[in-house]
């Protein structure tokens, strides 16, 4: 083996540097609406529970609900939420003031 220095791919099996942790990507709420143009920006960035995309309106009131309910992030995936369902993996569940998705080990890991 030639000299260098080690890499991720390098360390044991067992150690914490290979484990691999799963979160999802949250939405800063108050940074969307300052930094993205409506309407244009807010075309196909949102979609509703069916998958459907939603309107730019319909997206403008999705976040000022959603601010309204006192949450300043926002999960990017359905994955995502309080209960999570991944729950049974160690994730605690999405924190909507802020620390968004704390993640898991997922099985196997």
């Amino acid at each position: 083996m030639p000299d260098r220095e080690p890499i991720l791919g390098d360390a044991e099996p067992e150690s914490p540097a290979t484990r691999v942790k799963v979160s999802g990507r949250a939405l800063k709420i108050d940074e969307f609406l300052r930094t993205r143009r409506f309407p244009i920006d807010y075309r196909g960035a949102f979609r509703d529970a069916a998958g459907h995309e939603l309107e730019p309106v319909a997206a403008l009131t999705y976040l000022h609900l959603e601010k309204a309910k006192g949450r300043v992030v926002i999960p990017c995936s359905v994955d995502c939420g309080k209960p999570c369902r991944f729950a049974m993996d160690g994730c605690i569940g999405f924190d909507y003031t802020g620390g968004g998705c704390p993640g898991y080990e997922p099985p196997g890991e």
